[in-house]
């Protein structure tokens, strides 16, 4: 007669497997708290340079080409042409809020003043003489 054979609970395969496992695990939870977590750089030797420290100036030098661009332009309308007499401010200066930069000269402007004032006084005297 044939009689059942027993399954084993724990089979020799079953407890290297799940004795690895626990090994594995315990080996990551041991990097986690006790691993080295700083980061390395390996470099050749003869590339670093070991020299004492001095105070000096701090000489650098990147070389870029390019165009340097103000961050805000601000242009200036004159109402009225004319010529440059005075420049109070170089260029690059910083400038506020009322300050002169320059002084316009404009003798068309001022010719057509002084001809608009002598016809006023010739309308005011006509004016006068009619009274």
């Amino acid at each position: 007669m044939d009689r059942p054979i027993k399954k084993k609970k724990w089979t020799i395969k079953k407890i290297v497997g799940l004795s690895l496992i626990i090994i594995f695990i315990f080996f990551i939870i041991y990097t986690f708290i006790f691993g080295d977590s700083s980061s390395k750089l390996n470099v050749e030797l003869d590339r670093i340079t070991i020299s004492t420290v001095t105070k000096g100036e701090f000489q650098e030098f990147i070389p870029i080409i390019g165009n340097v661009m103000p961050i805000v332009t601000v242009y200036l309308d004159a109402i009225e042409g004319g010529r440059v007499e005075e420049k109070y401010l170089e260029a690059g200066a910083l400038v506020k809020e009322g300050d002169k930069i320059l002084r316009f000269g404009n003798t068309d402007l001022l010719l057509n003043i002084m001809w608009r004032e002598s016809d006023f006084f010739d309308q005011s005297n006509n004016l006068r003489n009619t009274q």
